[in-house]
C-alpha cells in the first residue's frame, strides 16, 4: 500500500466529483493501490457508509470553512478545470514540447490567479446571495435523520398537522419523505414549508446545524430558551459553542456524533 499524493492522508475531507456518488463528501480512512490506479477508502459524511472511490474522481477540500458557506464550492472549481482541461485537448497543432510547457505553466497560473479571485469574491459575497435567495425561493435545509414536525394544514388534509417525525429520503430539491413517530407511518413527497424543526428536550442531546455559517455541522445541545427560541449548541470537531435559533438547528438521530465530526 503507498502512501496517497498530498491532500489524500488519512483524516482528509474531500469531494466526490465523479462517478456513482459524485456531489458527496467523504473523509479519507486510507489510500491503496498501484501508482496508476491509487483509490481512497472513503467514510461518506452524510452516513458513514464507507466506499472505495478511485482517486483521479476526488478532490481535496482546500478550505472547508468556504466549504461550509458555499456548499458544493469544490465540485464546481472541479468542474470548470474539467471543461478547461477539454477545450484545451480539442485542437490546436503540435508545437514543441518546451513550447507547450511554458503555454500550459502560463495557462495553469492564470486558471489559479482566477480561481484564488473567484474564492474571495465568493467569501465576500456569500452573506449578500444567501439572503437573495432566501428571499427567492426556500432553501433546501431539510437533511435526511433529522426530526421534523409538520405545520402545513394542507398536508393530508390537515390529519398530520402538528405530527413529528424523521426525515428518511431527501429524494430532489425540494422534496423529502418523513416516517412518523407516532404511526411508523412514511409520509411522502414533502416540501420545506410544509416542516419545521424539532429540537431535543434533554441537554446533552445530538443535534445538526441546519442554517447559518456552521451549516450541515454535528453537535450537542447545551440549552434552550423556548421564549425566544433560542438554543445553545456545541459543535463537534472544534467543540465551539454558539447561539442560534430553532429554525437553524434540529434534532439528529443519526450515526453517533464523535468529537472530531466536521459535519456535512
Amino acid at each position: 500500500v503507498e502512501r496517497g499524493p498530498s491532500g489524500f492522508q488519512a483524516g482528509a475531507l474531500v469531494a466526490i466529483t465523479a462517478g456513482a456518488h459524485k456531489g458527496l463528501y467523504g473523509k479519507v480512512v486510507s489510500v491503496g493501490g498501484i501508482e496508476s490506479s491509487q483509490r481512497a477508502l472513503l467514510r461518506l459524511t452524510n452516513n458513514g457508509e464507507q466506499l472505495q472511490v478511485p482517486l483521479e474522481q476526488l478532490e481535496p477540500v482546500r478550505d472547508v470553512q468556504l466549504e461550509r458557506q458555499r456548499h458544493g464550492f469544490t465540485h464546481e472549481q472541479a468542474a470548470k478545470r474539467s471543461a478547461s482541461d477539454a477545450e484545451l485537448g480539442r485542437g490546436g497543432e503540435v508545437r514543441d514540447g518546451s513550447e507547450d510547457g511554458r503555454d500550459e505553466q502560463k495557462k495553469r497560473q492564470k486558471h489559479e490567479h482566477k480561481e484564488h479571485k473567484e474564492h474571495k469574491k465568493h467569501k465576500k459575497e456569500h452573506k449578500r446571495e444567501h439572503k437573495e435567495k432566501s428571499r427567492s425561493q426556500p432553501s433546501m435545509w431539510v437533511r435526511e435523520h433529522i426530526r421534523v414536525r409538520i405545520v402545513d394544514k394542507r398536508v393530508r388534509a390537515g390529519a398530520l398537522y402538528n405530527k413529528k417525525g424523521v426525515v428518511e429520503d431527501v429524494s430532489g430539491a425540494n422534496s423529502f419523505s418523513v416516517r412518523l413517530d407516532e404511526t411508523r407511518q412514511l409520509v411522502e413527497g414533502l416540501c420545506v414549508d410544509a416542516v419545521e424543526t424539532v429540537l431535543p428536550k434533554t441537554a446533552g442531546a445530538a443535534v445538526m446545524i441546519v442554517g447559518g455559517m456552521h451549516r450541515l455541522r454535528r453537535g450537542r445541545l447545551l440549552e434552550r430558551d423556548a421564549k425566544k427560541a433560542r438554543a445553545m449548541v456545541q459543535l463537534a470537531g472544534d467543540m465551539a459553542v454558539f447561539e442560534c435559533s430553532y429554525d437553524d438547528v434540529a434534532e439528529w438521530v443519526g450515526e453517533a456524533v464523535d468529537d472530531d465530526d466536521d459535519g456535512f
